[in-house]
């Protein structure tokens, strides 16, 4: 196929991409790239349907006969492009470098990327594809070279684009490993065209100033007629090899490579694999069509249900597995634990409950139609979240909630925000009756509230909030850049606290918070009040110095800093390298801190923080190695229901749960584990008290079993 930009210029360096979508498999994929001529060829291709995919992007679908070569033009648009520069660890141009797009914020993975540029002699590179608003990751790779880690670039508009996509640069690291191996049969005969898949574990988000990198690399590669693969030019660090076939399941293998240039051969066996297939219905029989099934084992899998409700998966390892299904709104899911045999299909039929539900009629008391208003049920007592449907011409509604209990009304008339809450009109409790809502004049919002603040200036930015009572959170009003002014409405009479916080901007970044935020005032506001706060002042922030340190075997993974003020009054968060020593701006008060994340222990901590100019607090924290674990158990004989504590070494709680047989014997859900032995406390339906024990000996993904005492 060739491909050109849209004046007829052969676009060489851009990602292509041939995909075999599969019905009752996933969909084959064989990528390529475009060379100088534009022309980017792809031999050995099934028969059959595919599409072709131009950066990523599906772009049309072919018919392949057997033995048929066929030629494709296709046009690529040039976009308000990207430039910078390739370098190696040392700092030299690397000329041939080829710059990949991964468009998926996060993760960002080779095996969902496309290249789409190539560096020139002196390591320069120009990307023509990339538009505004731009919102994704780049990445280079090199032969000789391990792959440089993925950068965020952001760029909503023209503007910004000058900034954050000229003189970009991206580093290759040194010292790259590589995986080679073989795909075979328990017999030893090759399994050809297997889908082989690399992941780097343990990857942590890396906080560089306001750059944001992911070191992680995610690859994918066919084996060959042979059954041989290979992976070169990797990053050092430890990886999960697996791979997929028709008919086989080949369990994941786990590598370690730290020696530079150093290399791993690999065999990955398959073993006749499990087919597992089915419905997902309601209780009248009728089909779910769009209703999400997974599948839970040793690896994880996912589709989607058809049109008859009907789905099905192929290459799942044998053994006992976790199947989930949830369905569009008005359904709950459903869990059933399967055992699954080599070599046969095993049915799976599953019924959704439907959600109960709130369904009536609302009008204008006097009658008149309330077409284009927004209508939503809150839980009495929750804050949140609130969805709201448009009612029709004739007011019908039909909100599926979650649980059988009071609900309040929220409206909003069309072009307001903030919707009212009909609490005058009472709180409903989902039943067979039709309900019929009055929505009285006053719910039309007509208040206002305004006020000034200092000016944030150019490069801040200050964003406010409003939480109404009974509690629900409205965000994103701003405050003038230049003169701090604000205006916020319209809004419905009620009570309201209004909330502010602060962001540094930076070109290419959501920016980063100043302070936290503060709580401001409680207004109480009448309908048509336009309240006028008059010149708020904001409290000048104290400073904490922070040490964070990783103990010996902790590899702490998108450590994120949090802290609220013990009364209330402000609170904040940041995102911080995983070996932390500087100083974190926070208002005056004294806060409870958290520092929590992945591969670590979460850490509780309280500082109190003063008024400049006095010095700053100081806090060291030692974070202590801990994962994700499965504990998986039955309950007591006679309980159908208990509540779970778990208990470290320490005996600071590291989980709390509450669960009934199916879900403890499923794993739903896996707490952050430390080594060494956890006291499990467990209270039944029948208030009856257990207590059990389990020993955590390694920190790798592992099911880890309970004996009750």
């Amino acid at each position: 196929m060739r491909v050109t930009w849209s004046d007829g210029v052969p676009a060489a360096g851009l990602g292509v991409h041939v995909v075999q979508p599969r019905s009752d498999r996933p969909a084959r994929r064989w990528p390529g790239s475009t060379g100088r001529d534009g022309v980017a060829t792809f031999d050995r291709l099934p028969s059959g349907r595919h599409t072709i995919e131009l950066l990523g992007e599906p772009q049309r679908d072919v018919e392949l006969a057997p033995g048929e070569r066929g030629a494709i033009e296709l046009v690529a648009e040039r976009g308000f492009g990207a430039d910078g520069r390739v370098i190696d660890a040392g700092g030299t141009p690397v000329p041939g470098a080829v710059v990949w797009r991964s468009p998926d914020r996060e993760p960002p993975a080779f095996e969902r990327a496309a290249p789409i540029a190539v560096a020139d002699a002196d390591g320069h590179f120009r990307a023509e594809a990339i538009g505004v608003p731009c919102d994704g990751w780049l990445a280079a790779r090199a032969a000789g070279h391990a792959s440089s880690p993925w950068l965020f670039v952001l760029a909503r508009d023209a503007t910004e684009a000058a900034t954050t996509l000229r003189g970009i640069e991206l580093r290759l690291r040194d010292a790259p490993v590589a995986i080679a191996g073989r795909c075979a049969r328990q017999d030893g005969g090759a399994v050809a065209d297997a889908v082989v898949r690399v992941e780097r574990l343990a990857p942590a988000l890396i906080v560089d100033g306001d750059r944001r990198l992911w070191p992680g690399h995610e690859d994918t590669t066919l084996s060959a007629a042979d059954g041989t693969f290979g992976f070169a030019d990797l990053p050092a660090g430890t990886w999960s090899v697996d791979a997929a076939a028709d008919g086989l399941h080949f369990p994941a293998r786990e590598v370690t490579l730290d020696t530079p240039r150093s290399r791993v051969d690999v065999e990955l066996v398959g073993t006749v694999a499990a087919s597992l297939l089915g419905t997902v219905r309601n209780a009248a029989g009728d089909p779910l069509p769009g209703s999400v099934v997974r599948v839970r084992g040793d690896r994880d899998a996912r589709a989607t249900t058809d049109t008859e409700g009907r789905f099905v998966f192929h290459d799942l390892a044998p053994g006992e597995a976790e199947v989930r299904a949830s369905a569009p709104a008005g359904y709950r899911g459903a869990v059933a634990t399967v055992e699954l045999a080599p070599g046969i299909a095993q049915r799976l039929d599953l019924e959704l409950e439907a959600r109960p539900r709130l369904a009536g009629v609302a009008r204008a008391t006097d009658g008149s139609s309330l077409a284009g208003w927004r209508l939503g049920a809150l839980r009495v007592g929750a804050d949140g979240p609130l969805t709201l449907t448009e009612l029709d011409a004739s007011g019908a509604f039909d909100i599926a909630v979650d649980d059988v209990a009071p609900h309040w009304f929220r409206i909003a008339a069309p072009g307001v925000r903030v919707p009212t809450l009909l609490g005058g009109l009472g709180a409903f409790t989902p039943q067979d009756t039709s309900i019929e809502l009055r929505v009285p004049a006053s719910a039309r919002a007509a208040a206002w509230i305004t006020g000034s603040l200092p000016p944030p200036g150019a490069d801040r930015r200050l964003r406010l909030s409003l939480v109404s009572e009974p509690p629900y959170r409205f965000d994103g009003f701003d405050v003038d850049a230049e003169t701090g002014a604000f205006r916020v409405g319209p809004l419905p009479a009620g009570r309201y606290t209004l909330h502010v916080d602060g962001r540094a901007l930076a070109p290419g970044t959501f920016g980063r918070p100043l302070a936290g935020e503060l709580r401001l005032a409680s207004v109480e506001l009448a309908h048509g009040q336009a309240l006028d706060l008059g010149r708020l002042a904001l409290p000048q922030p104290g400073a904490l110095a922070l040490t964070i340190r990783s103990a010996p075997g902790c590899a702490p993974r998108g450590v994120r800093l949090q802290w609220s003020a013990a009364d209330g009054s402000s609170w904040g968060f940041r995102d911080v390298p995983a070996d932390f020593d500087d100083s974190v701006a926070m208002l005056p008060g004294v806060h409870r801190l958290f520092v929590w994340g992945e591969g670590f222990l979460p850490v509780e901590r309280e500082v109190t923080v003063l008024p400049p100019p006095a010095p700053p607090a100081r806090l060291e924290v030692m974070l202590r190695g801990a994962e994700r674990l499965p504990v998986r158990f039955e309950l007591p004989a006679g309980e159908d229901r208990a509540t779970v504590i778990v208990r470290d070494e320490t005996g600071a709680v590291v989980h709390e749960d509450e669960l009934d047989q199916a879900e403890a014997g499923t794993v739903v859900r896996w707490p952050v584990l430390g080594l060494g032995r956890h006291a499990v406390e467990l209270t039944g339906a029948s208030g009856r008290r257990y207590h059990g024990s389990f020993v955590v000996g390694s920190l790798r993904p592992t099911r880890v079993p309970l004996v009750i005492e």
